[in-house]
C-alpha cells in the first residue's frame, strides 16, 4: 500500500516515493498486512494506492492486479469543483472491462469530494508491452437499482414497487435535469447524498410525497462505499471522568461493564504523575476532542455539545496543589481513547506548563444520544452548488434576441419530499439540504431524525421561499443561513462589521477552502474563501490571477473569528496578503491580519494583477474561521437585487437541538426578512447549570438590513425565543423592524425577546406590538431586553413571567432621542421579578424613555419601574 497525504498531522503507516514507473504491484502480502493495519488504525478502506488531500500526482505505467485490499486506487486528492482529475492512466487495473476497473478505483463518482481518476487509455494484458485501450468514455447503462456517479444526460425516476437504492454519491452534471416523479421511494447508502450542479426536480404530491431515507440494511455495500466503521466503546477508563460540581464518581452498575458515567460534566484528566485529577481548561480544546471522550465514556460520539464555563464550587483557594496536565492532544475524532490521540504539533513548549486558576473557564462536554434508530447509518443529504469557484453575476444582465427578456438561470424545486436521517456526509456533517449561491424553491418539504442542519443556505442571490416546511429532531439547526453579499463600492472601510461566528459545515463545495489543493486561481470577478478551524494548525497559500493578467485585486473579510492567540506561546494567527506571487521574491507584504490588530474593515489592494493569501492557523475549536471575498477592481460584481426577500413561513420547526432559526448577514445591502405564521416549538436543550445548546431559538445578527417582518409566530416551551443583533453602516440601511401578533409562552432560561443595536451604527428601530407574552421563566435573564434601539412597545400583554427583570429598555447614553423610547398601552399581570436588589417589574436604564397607559399589576415586585444611573446600569449588563 502507498499512502500519501498532506495533513502531516496524521500518521503514516507506508511511505515510498511518489514516482512510479513501470512496477509491478501485484499479490503483495507485506502490502496488504500493511493496508489492515491502516484500516484498523484509521477506519478506512484498504488500497494499493491512496491519495489523502495532497497535490496531484501522475501513475503510470503500472501492473495491478491480485491484491486482497479494497480498492486499487482511492483518488481522495480533496475538490470542491468540478474537473478536479488526477492521471492514472497507462496501467493495467486486473482486467480489461472498463467497468470493472471502475469498482476498484475509488474517485469523485463515489465520493464527489475526490477527484476524478482519468485511467483511460489503460492497459489491456497484464503486461507492460501490451496495447492500449481506446482513450473515450464508452456510453454509460444507468443501473437503477444501484444509482451513483455523474448524471451527464437528464434522468427521470417513476414509482416502483421497490425503492431505488443510491449506493454512491449521485452529482447532476450543469447541463443535466434530474426528475423525480411523485411516490418515488430512494434509500441511501451511509455517507452519501445527491450534488445538485444542474437542475433538480423533485415534485411530490400530496399522498404520494417522494421519500429520501437510509437504507435498512447495508452489509452487502461494504465493498462499493467508505463508510466510518463504529468502534466499541472503551468503558473501563480510568484517564477521564465527567464531573457536576463535586459529584464526579462512576456509580456501580449491573450490566457487563460493571459502571456507567455521567453523560455531561466538566471534564477532568488524571495526572499519573501528581495521581491527582486534573479539570482541563485548554483554549484549543476541540470538538474533535470532546467526541473522543464521549466515546471512551461509553456514549455515542455523534451528539456531543462542547462549551467552557466556570466551576462555582472552586474559590481562590481551591488550588492547594498544582493542577496541570500534560501536553494537549489534537484528535482526528475517530479515536477509541483520548490517550490515542497525538499531541498537537505545537503543544510542546519549553518551560510551559499547562495548568489552570480556579477561575478560569473549564472544558464542560455533554453526550446526547444519536436520534437514528441503531442499525441505520445517517446519509449525506441534498446540496445544491455551482461547478466552479466563480460565481455567475452576470446572467441578469444577458438579453435574450428571442424572447426579448434577461437571461433567467433554472432553478431547482423540491416539494412533497420526505428526508428521513440525512446529515452525515463523507464521514462529517452535513446539512440535510444544503444550498451555496443558489436559490432553489422548497416547500412542503419534512426532514425528520438529521444528524446536523435540517436547511442550510450560504450566500443566496435571489430570492428564498422556505413554505409549509415541517423541520423536526435534528442535531444541528432547524434553519440555518448566512447572507454574503459583500461590499458593491471600493471605500477603504467596510459599511459592515466582519462576522464573528458562523454556522457553516466543513467541505462547501464551489467555496475555496484556502487550504484546498488548488494552489493557483484564475478569477474573473468574485469569489469566496473561507478557511473553518480544525483540530491541526495549517500554513495555507492561495494565489489569484485575474483573466488577462489586466486587473488588480481587492481583498474585503466577511466573516472573522481568528483564534486570539496574541500575548501566547508560538506564532499568532494571521491571514497574510501579498501583491504578487507568494514565491516570487518581488512580492511585497500588504498587510497582516491578527486578532487585534483593528484592520479587519479595510478593503486591501494590490497594485498588480495578482494576490496571494498566506494563512496560518493553530488548531482550535470550530466557531473560529474567516470567509472573505476576492474580487477583481474596478468592481463589477454587482449581482445582487436590492429587493430580494427571504420568506420563512407557515412552517413548523420542533425540537432542534441546537436551535430553530440562525440567520447571520454581511454586506452593503441585504435582504428583506419575512418570518410569519410559523410554530417553533421545544428548540435547544437545557444542560447542566447555565448552560443551554443555544441562546436563542431564533438568533439573528443582522447588518444593513433594512426591514424585518417577525408576525403571527408561536414561540412555545424553547430555551430562549428571539434574538436579533442589529447593525448598519449609514441611516440609509438602518433596521426598522415590526414584531407584532406573536405569541411568547413557556420558554426558559434565557430572554423570550431580545432586541440590541450595536453602539457604533446609527439607530435601529424596532415596533413591538399585540404580542402574548406568557408563563416565561429566566432566573437569570431579562425576559424582555430592548437595548440601543429605538422602540416603540405597545398593547402587549405581559404576564405571569419570572425573570432577572421582566422588560429592560436601555442603550442611550448622553443623547436626546427625536423619537422617544416609547412604552404604551401594555398590561403587565401578575409577574416576579428575581433580581434580589431591586425586584422591579421594569428597568429603565436611560433617559428619554416614555411611559404612557400602561397598567401594572405584579404585586410580588417590590417596584415596578427601576430607573438607574450609568453605574448601575453597566453593572446590570456584566452580571
Amino acid at each position: 500500500m502507498v499512502e500519501f497525504r498532506a495533513d502531516s498531522h496524521s500518521e503514516i503507516i507506508g511511505e515510498v516515493d511518489a514516482h512510479f514507473f513501470q512496477n509491478e504491484v501485484k499479490g503483495n502480502q507485506y502490502i496488504a498486512a500493511i493496508s489492515r493495519r491502516f484500516h484498523q488504525v484509521y477506519n478506512k478502506p484498504t488500497c494499493v494506492i491512496g491519495f489523502h488531500g495532497i497535490q496531484k500526482v501522475d501513475v503510470n505505467r503500472n501492473l495491478f492486479g491480485n491484491n486482497s485490499l479494497d480498492y486499487e486506487l482511492i483518488a481522495g486528492i480533496r475538490t470542491a469543483k468540478l474537473n478536479t482529475a488526477v492521471n492514472v492512466d497507462q496501467n493495467w487495473w486486473g482486467s480489461k472491462v472498463a467497468s470493472e476497473i471502475k469498482k476498484r478505483i475509488f474517485d469523485f463518482d463515489d465520493w464527489n469530494d475526490h477527484a476524478i481518476a482519468n485511467f483511460r487509455p489503460y492497459l489491456i494484458e497484464d503486461d507492460f508491452d501490451a496495447s492500449m485501450s481506446v482513450s473515450w468514455e464508452e456510453p454509460v447503462i444507468t443501473d437503477l437499482d444501484s444509482l451513483g456517479g455523474r448524471l451527464k444526460e437528464s434522468l427521470t425516476l417513476y414509482a416502483r414497487d421497490s425503492p431505488y437504492r443510491i449506493t454512491a454519491d449521485i452529482t447532476v452534471m450543469p447541463e443535466a435535469t434530474f426528475t423525480i416523479r411523485p411516490g418515488v421511494v430512494l434509500e441511501f447508502a451511509p455517507n452519501v447524498g445527491i450534488l445538485v450542479l444542474g437542475v433538480l426536480k423533485a415534485q411530490g404530491t400530496r399522498g404520494q410525497e417522494i421519500i429520501m431515507r437510509p437504507l435498512k440494511s447495508h452489509e452487502d455495500l461494504e465493498s462499493n462505499n467508505i463508510r466510518k466503521r463504529a468502534l466499541p466503546p472503551y468503558l473501563g477508563t480510568e484517564s477521564i471522568r465527567l464531573c457536576t460540581g463535586r459529584n464526579c464518581t462512576l456509580q456501580a452498575d449491573s450490566n457487563e461493564y460493571g459502571f456507567v458515567s455521567s453523560n455531561e460534566g466538566f471534564l477532568e484528566y488524571y495526572n499519573r504523575t501528581t495521581m491527582q485529577w486534573v479539570p482541563l481548561c485548554d483554549e484549543r480544546f476541540t470538538e474533535r476532542n470532546a467526541e473522543v471522550v464521549c466515546r471512551e465514556l461509553g456514549f455515542d460520539s455523534i451528539n456531543v455539545y462542547m462549551n467552557r464555563g466556570r466551576r462555582v464550587e472552586y474559590h481562590p483557594n481551591s488550588l492547594s496543589r498544582i493542577w496541570s496536565w500534560p501536553e494537549p492532544l489534537q484528535c482526528r475524532g475517530d479515536e477509541s481513547r483520548i490517550e490515542d490521540c497525538p499531541v498537537r504539533l505545537n503543544g510542546q513548549l519549553y518551560g510551559h506548563r499547562h495548568r489552570c486558576e480556579w477561575n478560569s473557564k473549564f472544558i464542560f462536554i455533554h453526550c446526547g444520544e444519536r436520534n437514528l434508530p441503531q442499525g441505520q447509518e445517517y446519509w449525506g443529504g441534498i446540496r445544491f452548488a455551482n461547478g466552479e469557484f466563480e460565481e455567475n453575476l452576470y446572467e441578469h444582465r444577458i438579453h435574450d434576441v428571442v424572447t426579448h427578456q434577461t437571461t433567467q438561470r433554472a432553478e431547482s424545486i423540491i416539494e412533497y419530499v420526505n428526508v428521513t436521517g440525512a446529515g452525515i456526509l463523507h464521514n462529517e456533517k452535513s446539512p440535510a439540504v444544503q444550498s451555496i449561491s443558489r436559490s432553489p424553491a422548497i416547500s412542503n418539504i419534512n426532514i425528520t431524525l438529521s444528524a446536523s442542519d435540517g436547511i442550510n443556505l450560504i450566500s443566496p442571490l435571489e430570492k428564498i421561499q422556505l413554505l409549509f416546511n415541517n423541520i423536526e429532531s435534528t442535531l444541528g439547526v432547524g434553519i440555518s443561513a448566512i447572507s454574503l453579499t459583500g461590499e458593491g463600492r471600493e471605500s477603504s472601510e467596510s459599511s459592515f462589521s466582519p462576522l464573528k461566528e458562523v454556522h457553516i459545515p466543513y467541505n462547501l463545495f464551489s467555496l475555496i477552502d484556502i487550504c484546498d489543493t488548488t494552489k493557483v486561481i484564475t478569477l474573473e470577478e468574485r469569489v469566496l474563501v473561507y478557511y473553518k478551524y480544525d483540530n491541526h494548525p495549517v500554513n495555507c497559500i492561495k494565489i489569484f490571477n485575474s483573466v488577462y493578467r489586466t486587473k488588480p485585486f481587492g481583498f474585503r473579510l466577511l466573516q472573522f473569528n481568528l483564534f486570539n492567540s496574541t500575548g501566547k506561546h508560538g506564532k499568532p494567527d494571521s491571514i497574510n496578503l501579498y501583491d504578487g506571487d507568494i514565491y516570487n521574491v518581488t512580492s511585497k507584504l500588504i498587510a497582516s491580519i491578527e486578532t487585534g490588530s483593528h484592520n479587519e474593515r479595510t478593503l486591501f489592494r494590490t497594485k498588480g494583477p495578482s494576490l496571494s493569501i498566506k494563512l496560518f492557523a493553530t488548531g482550535a475549536s470550530n466557531v473560529h474561521g474567516f470567509i472573505a471575498e476576492v474580487v477583481t477592481l474596478p468592481i463589477s460584481a454587482i449581482g445582487f437585487n436590492r429587493d430580494v426577500q427571504h420568506n420563512i413561513s407557515k412552517s413548523v420547526l420542533q425540537d432542534n437541538r441546537q436551535g430553530a432559526i440562525r440567520y447571520a448577514s454581511a454586506g452593503e445591502v441585504n435582504p428583506i426578512v419575512t418570518i410569519e405564521w410559523n410554530q417553533f416549538n421545544y428548540n435547544c436543550e437545557k444542560l447542566y447549570g447555565n448552560f443551554t445548546t443555544c441562546q436563542a431559538a431564533i438568533d439573528m445578527d443582522v447588518q444593513n438590513m433594512q426591514t424585518i417582518y417577525f408576525r403571527n409566530n408561536l414561540m412555545r416551551s424553547n430555551q430562549g425565543g428571539l434574538s436579533i443583533h442589529a447593525d448598519s453602516g449609514g441611516s440609509a440601511t438602518s433596521l426598522k423592524g415590526w414584531i407584532h401578533n406573536n405569541l411568547f409562552t413557556a420558554n426558559e432560561n434565557n430572554p423570550a425577546l431580545y432586541v440590541e443595536g450595536r453602539q457604533s451604527s446609527p439607530y435601529q428601530e424596532v415596533i413591538i406590538y399585540r404580542n402574548y407574552i406568557s408563563q416565561n421563566v429566566a432566573p437569570y435573564k431579562n425576559i424582555i431586553t430592548l437595548k440601543q434601539v429605538v422602540s416603540n412597545f405597545s398593547y402587549n400583554y405581559v404576564h405571569n413571567n419570572y425573570g432577572y427583570h421582566i422588560l429592560e429598555v436601555s442603550g442611550f447614553e448622553k443623547v436626546r432621542l427625536p423619537i422617544y423610547q416609547t412604552t404604551s398601552h401594555n398590561g403587565f399581570y401578575r409577574n416576579y421579578a428575581l433580581h434580589r436588589e431591586a425586584r422591579g417589574t421594569i428597568v429603565a436604564g436611560t433617559a428619554g424613555q416614555q411611559f404612557v397607559d400602561n397598567i401594572f399589576f405584579n404585586p410580588d415586585n417590590d417596584y415596578e419601574i427601576v430607573t438607574v444611573n450609568r453605574s448601575i446600569a453597566t453593572l446590570y449588563g456584566q452580571l
